[in-house]
């Protein structure tokens, strides 16, 4: 990451916790905490201290952006974030963070990180930047889900995600909001990006919300968001010819998102105006819309060892079937402080 921020044709880059700090133990949470921010120093220093200068002339500092990967790094990488943003080393540094909207708890961390990055812009802070993405690894939470004894993080449904998104989508191209928190849509659901665009223009916040998608996923789709946007972000993985092997997982997660049966890409190549996929989309996006003032934004996890350890044990008859106890969530706060 150092050395390719050093680079004068580097302008931005996407960094998982899990890169910077792999030894991710969240039962010493605030020791875990403190390593990741050590090493997040380390790359805003390195941000701010090489310059990147723009087609237009101008130079701006290097721009690193914080990647979500499972449900038990949300607190952790929201936590980090913060805080070392919060230090006065690092509040003239614009940097970012990913939400993802197939987690429930993903608004309410939206609502704190906005009214955070308020108060630290009235404190002279620069904005920040979220980006929000629906997620893709959800295979990945309910097997890990499944094999705890746990529920499931994410949505139950996939209505629900595309609901949290547009909820998401809408809080944060408010001009009160989107001046301290500049807003990366990140999707390839062309409906979604159209009420994106109606948004970002009906609130004259275009400065400030920006689209994104991913390399090699329907390009033709991508140019022509790039021309109605004027601009356009597209990640793409970059490793050297001797990692590729590091690239399969991000390639294997583009694989499973194109063949799902409700994901957008699969019907993309045969979609025009008035035909039976067009119109299937648009009766899922109108579903989503309409449910979106009332979605739940409550955690799904919601285990708390204090008030199990406080009650009776649970009996069970000797014919009732076999299941076994789900383990401790040390993602969840409550968990933490029990011990």
């Amino acid at each position: 990451y150092l050395a390719l921020l050093a680079r004068d044709d580097v302008e931005y880059i996407s960094v998982k916790v899990s890169s910077v700090f792999s030894q991710i133990d969240l039962v010493a949470f605030r020791a875990t905490v403190a390593r990741v921010a050590e090493r997040l120093r380390t790359l805003y220093r390195a941000a701010a201290r090489h310059h990147y200068r723009h087609p237009d002339g101008r130079v701006t500092a290097k721009f690193i952006n914080l990647d979500m990967e499972e449900y038990r790094d949300l607190d952790l990488t929201v936590t980090a974030f913060r805080e070392v943003l919060d230090e006065p080393e690092f509040m003239a540094l614009s940097a970012g963070v990913v939400l993802q909207a197939y987690l429930p708890d993903s608004h309410r961390v939206q609502r704190g990180l906005t009214a955070w990055a308020l108060a630290r812009r009235t404190r002279g802070g620069a904005p920040i930047k979220l980006r929000i993405v629906k997620g893709a690894n959800l295979a990945m939470e309910r097997i890990e889900a499944a094999v705890h004894g746990w529920p499931q993080a994410p949505y139950e449904t996939k209505i629900e995600v595309d609901a949290n998104y547009k909820r998401m989508l809408e809080y944060g191209c408010r001009p009160e909001h989107a001046e301290a928190v500049h807003l990366g849509a990140a999707s390839h659901n062309l409906f979604d990006v159209a009420y994106g665009l109606a948004l970002r223009e009906a609130h004259h916040v275009e400065p400030w919300v920006e689209f994104e998608m991913l390399e090699g996923m329907a390009n033709h789709q991508a140019r022509a968001v790039q021309a109605r946007a004027g601009g356009l972000l597209l990640y793409a993985p970059v490793v050297r010819a001797e990692d590729f092997h590091s690239a399969i997982a991000y390639l294997v997660r583009r694989l499973d998102e194109n063949t799902a049966p409700e994901n957008f890409l699969r019907h993309v190549f045969d979609l025009e105006p008035g035909s039976p996929d067009w119109i299937a989309e648009r009766d899922r996006f109108l579903a989503a819309f309409e449910i979106k003032a009332t979605l739940a934004d409550a955690p799904r996890r919601v285990q708390d060892r204090r008030k199990e350890s406080d009650g009776a044990p649970t009996r069970h008859t000797l014919d009732a079937k076999f299941e076994n106890d789900p383990e401790t969530d040390w993602t969840l706060a409550a968990n933490r402080a029990w011990i």
